[in-house]
């Protein structure tokens, strides 16, 4: 090619480019309201989320080195799908879908039916009188969808703390500002352009640098997300899994008694609470004596992955929580 042909070439991609680096220049910088105000309730309540995916990772003591981890889904007018686990190996302790739920005794390898009624996760900030972060697990027998509630605005102070907006490594918006009550350095990511759609939402100890909340893998209104597994046929389950119906006593709607459902709960609480902190170290709890521990640390270890992958989901994850910004 001519000399002359070769310069030309050059100017004219030249040319092309300056546009769009003029555009990615002019990006104008988002208020810090236009960007909080973007923040939805994610609810299935919430008519302007047609549909929804995210996980959420909540430390509930202070001294847990694992979080509870908690996956969520839904569509409109459609069950909410739900997975509740914990530990290094992200063994499951509550799984539904469908309308159907299971709970899960790994200490006794025992599956328990908790069906016809919703799971229950709420994230907001409390009463004066109560913790900062409210954060309940639980089953909400009313209307379809109504225990899922996650309201991070209200664990936001907008103006305390000198609220800072900035870019992130990957061109998106961040912001940093502290919780309502002034306990917890709070880290906020949005797209780059409107409508700033939420990405990630953090909190983490002012005195400790220990993160209490990360929600992440957010999708919202978004068709390409995959669907949620079904609930699995109870003759999938792991072999070495004993499958509690309740059929022996059974309410009139055929579900396990409230009676069961609570037993299970209970050693769910007991067990997964280990996953933070040693309390192997704690002889007050009537419930954690005479516990071989060893055996429940193995116990978690086998079945964590077993389990994963009988309710449909990848044996392992990640081996605790996503990375903390900083």
């Amino acid at each position: 090619m001519p000399r002359h042909c070769q310069l030309l070439a050059v100017l004219m991609l030249a040319m092309l480019a300056l546009p769009a680096s003029a555009d990615e220049s002019n990006v104008r910088t988002p208020t810090l309201n236009e960007l909080l105000d973007s923040i939805p309730v994610l609810s299935p309540k919430n008519n302007q989320i047609r549909n929804a995916r995210f996980t959420l990772w909540a430390w509930l003591h202070k001294e847990w080195e694992y979080p509870m981890r908690f996956d969520v889904q839904w569509a409109h007018n459609q069950p909410v799908g739900f997975l509740m686990s914990s530990t290094a190996w992200q063994t499951p302790a509550y799984f539904a879908s469908q309308n159907q739920g299971m709970l899960s005794r790994i200490s006794s390898h025992e599956l328990v039916l908790a069906n016809g009624k919703q799971p229950q996760l709420i994230l907001r900030r409390g009463e004066a009188s109560q913790p900062e972060v409210n954060l309940m697990f639980g089953n909400n027998p009313t209307n379809l969808g109504n225990g899922i509630e996650i309201d991070l605005s209200t664990l936001i102070n907008r103006r305390a703390g000198r609220p800072v907006v900035e870019q992130d490594a990957n061109g998106n918006w961040l912001v940093r500002t502290i919780s309502a009550t002034g306990g917890f350095d709070v880290l906020i990511t949005f797209d780059r352009h409107p409508p700033y759609t939420l990405r990630r939402f953090e909190m983490r100890s002012l005195l400790t640098g220990k993160a209490q909340v990360i929600l992440a893998n957010l999708s919202l209104n978004d068709d390409s997300i995959p669907p949620w597994p079904p609930f699995p046929d109870l003759k999938t389950m792991p072999a070495d899994f004993t499958v509690i119906t309740g059929k022996k006593e059974q309410t009139s709607e055929g579900a396990p008694t409230q009676k069961d459902v609570n037993a299970a709960v209970n050693q769910i609480i007991s067990m997964t609470m280990q996953v933070g902190f040693d309390l192997r170290k704690k002889n007050d709890n009537p419930l954690l004596k005479n516990i071989d521990w060893q055996e429940i640390d193995k116990a978690y270890q086998q079945s964590g992955p077993v389990l994963r992958q009988a309710f449909g989901f990848r044996p392992v994850v990640d081996q605790a929580f996503p990375t903390i910004q900083r």
